[in-house]
């Protein structure tokens, strides 16, 4: 997986890959972005990056992202200030639906441009 934190500016304060514990039997790129090459030169750890993290984070901080929840779940973290960007624009079908974030910015970019910006990260 790929960690990115963006500060209020949306100026990026941390980017690593994380090395997962078992083998990777489908990289899912058309999901996920990631090749077996973006892992290669990786030595962070799921304990590395949860330190990462906690050490950048304090109780109040508020995560914004898309599919937010799955995050966490992957990262064995749990934040009580969060802002998933799938709840906030539910799925016209209703769960277990969601949105993709490019069809969400698509959607929404007239009523939100800043979020575009952040999407591209």
């Amino acid at each position: 997986m790929r960690v990115t934190v963006v500060d209020t500016d949306v100026h990026v304060v941390h980017d690593t890959f994380v090395k997962p514990d078992n083998m990777i039997v489908d990289y899912n790129i058309r999901f996920s972005c990631m090749l077996e090459a973006d892992l290669a030169d990786t030595s962070v750890t799921l304990h590395d990056i949860q330190a990462i993290l906690l050490s950048m984070c304090i109780a109040n901080t508020i995560l914004i992202r898309h599919s937010l929840q799955s995050n966490l779940l992957a990262l064995k973290v749990i934040h009580s200030t969060i802002v998933d960007m799938s709840v906030l624009f539910p799925h016209r079908l209703g769960l277990p639906c969601k949105w993709s974030l490019w069809n969400l910015m698509a959607t929404t970019s007239d009523r939100y441009p800043g979020q575009y910006r952040l999407a591209q990260l």
